[in-house]
C-alpha cells in the first residue's frame, strides 16, 4: 500500500514541445499559472528540450524585431498628429531606436527571455542529446518517424531523443510528452496519446509513457491526482447556481433522471466553455497545404485559405448552444460522449499583399497592418464557429472535455 501511494503522489515528468508554447517568449495565461502551481506543489517536473528553445528563438527573433519596429512607427505617427495640433515635446531619434532594436532584440535576447520564462514556471532545460550518427542517418533515409516524407525532421528527431533520454534515466516513472504534433509523433489523428510504432520501440519496456495534446490536458491530469487540492463537486455545482443538486457526489452509480438533466447540462456547458478558453484560445492553426504543419485544423468554406501563420486570438462559446450525447456508458460509472458548442471566433495572421483584394471584398477580414513587410500584411478574420468536443463524465468527477474533435467556421 505504501509503494502504491508513493507512486500515485510522486511527481510526474512532463516534456514540453515548441507548439505548446505557441511561439511566445513569456509563458502567460491561466494554463501556465495552473501548471506552475502544480510544479510548486511537487506534482510535476517540467522539462524543456534545448532544441525547443532554439527552434522558438529562430522563429521568433525576426518577428519580435518586426513587431517592435511597427510599434515605434505607430508612436512616430502619433507624435506627428500631436505636432499638427501645435503640441511641443523633445525630439525623438527614431533612426537610433530602430538601430537599438536590431542590436538588442536579437536571438540572444529571445533565448534569454525564454530561459527566464522556463525558470519562472520552475522548469528545467534539457541539453541537446548525444546522437548516434548511424541511427540518425538510418531514421532519415528510411523516413521513420518523426521524419517526414520529404526528409525533414531533424529538429523533431532531436526532441524525441531528448524524451527517450528522460525515459531511460527515470525508469518506472509516469512520463508525458506534451505536444499537439500528432502527425509526426502519434499513432494517428484518432490515437494521439500513443507514440508512433517507429518511436515506441525506442522507449524502455517499463516506461509509463503517453502524449498529451495541450496544457489543459496536463492540468486535468494533475487536478485528478490524489494529492491535488481540488474543490468538491458540491463547490463546483454551487458556482453554477444554488439549485444544482449534488447528485454526482452522492452516488458512485450515476443513474440520473432523463426528465431532469439541467444540472448536468450546465456542468457540460461550463466544461466546454472552459476548454475553449484554456485549450483552444491562442492555439496555432494548421496550414493544410503543408504536410509538416501542426496546430488546430479549421474547416469550412468561409475560412480564407490565403491566411498564413494564423493563431486563434479570441474564441467565445455560447452556453445556450451546447448540446451533448452519450456514445458509450460503462455501467453507469463513466459516460463517453460528444458535445457541440457554437460561438464567435477571431483569427490573427498574415496575407500576401497580392491577396488583399480578398480582404476588401470580405466583411469578415480586416487589415490591421497593411505593411508588415515587403510582401505581407497583418489581418484578422472573424466568424461564427461550431466545435465538436470529446466528452467524458465520471460518476464522482463531473464532465471533462478530452479533445477538440473538429472546429468549423462559417456556421449558418
Amino acid at each position: 500500500m505504501t509503494d502504491e501511494l508513493s507512486s500515485a503522489t510522486r511527481p510526474i515528468l512532463a516534456i514540453i514541445d515548441s507548439n505548446i508554447i505557441h511561439g511566445r517568449i513569456a509563458f502567460e495565461g491561466k494554463p501556465w499559472e495552473q501548471i506552475s502551481d502544480h510544479q510548486s506543489a511537487g506534482r510535476v517536473e517540467l522539462y524543456f528540450p534545448e532544441v525547443v528553445l532554439k527552434e522558438l528563438t529562430r522563429h521568433r527573433s525576426d518577428a519580435i524585431r518586426e513587431v517592435t519596429k511597427q510599434n515605434i512607427n505607430k508612436f512616430k505617427k502619433a507624435l506627428d498628429e500631436l505636432k499638427r495640433s501645435k503640441a511641443t515635446f523633445d525630439p525623438v531619434d527614431f533612426d537610433a531606436l530602430d538601430g537599438l532594436v536590431d542590436v538588442h532584440m536579437n536571438a540572444e535576447y529571445v533565448m534569454g527571455r525564454l530561459r527566464e520564462a522556463v525558470a519562472e514556471v520552475g522548469g528545467t532545460i534539457l541539453p541537446a542529446p548525444n546522437v548516434d550518427a548511424e541511427h540518425l542517418a538510418s531514421a532519415a533515409i528510411c523516413r521513420q518517424k518523426p521524419f517526414k516524407t520529404n526528409g525533414e525532421g531533424v529538429g523533431d528527431y532531436l526532441i524525441w531523443r531528448t524524451v527517450v533520454g528522460i525515459a531511460q534515466s527515470h525508469p518506472n516513472r509516469e512520463i508525458y510528452f506534451v505536444s499537439n504534433n500528432y502527425k509526426d509523433f502519434s499513432v494517428s489523428a484518432k490515437v494521439r496519446d500513443k507514440p508512433n510504432a517507429d518511436l515506441a520501440k525506442d522507449l524502455p519496456g517499463e516506461c509509463q509513457f503517453s502524449i498529451l495534446g495541450t496544457l489543459g490536458m496536463l492540468n486535468t491530469l494533475l487536478n485528478n491526482r490524489r494529492d491535488a487540492s481540488r474543490p468538491s463537486p458540491d463547490a463546483t455545482e454551487k458556482t453554477l447556481g444554488e439549485s444544482a443538486p449534488a447528485q454526482v457526489e452522492s452516488s458512485p452509480q450515476w443513474e440520473y433522471d432523463e426528465s431532469d438533466t439541467s444540472a448536468l447540462d450546465a456542468l457540460v456547458a461550463k466544461a466546454c466553455l472552459d476548454y475553449l478558453d484554456t485549450d483552444v484560445m491562442y492555439q496555432e492553426v494548421a496550414d493544410t497545404s503543408y504536410d509538416r504543419s501542426s496546430g488546430i485544423e479549421v474547416v469550412g468554406n468561409k475560412y480564407p485559405r490565403e491566411f498564413q501563420n494564423a493563431t486563434i486570438s479570441y474564441i467565445e462559446g455560447d452556453p445556450a448552444t451546447v448540446t451533448w450525447q452519450r456514445d458509450e456508458d460503462f455501467d453507469g460509472t463513466t459516460i463517453i460522449g460528444t458535445a457541440t458548442v457554437e460561438g464567435q471566433i477571431e483569427f490573427e495572421g498574415y496575407m500576401f499583399k497580392s491577396d488583399l483584394a480578398l480582404a476588401d471584398a470580405s466583411p469578415e477580414i480586416h487589415v490591421s497592418n497593411s505593411d508588415h513587410n515587403r510582401h505581407m500584411a497583418e489581418v484578422t478574420f472573424e466568424s461564427e464557429f461550431i466545435a465538436e468536443l470529446g466528452l467524458r463524465i465520471e460518476a464522482n468527477g463531473g464532465p471533462e472535455i478530452t479533445e477538440l474533435m473538429s472546429i468549423t467556421v462559417g456556421v449558418d
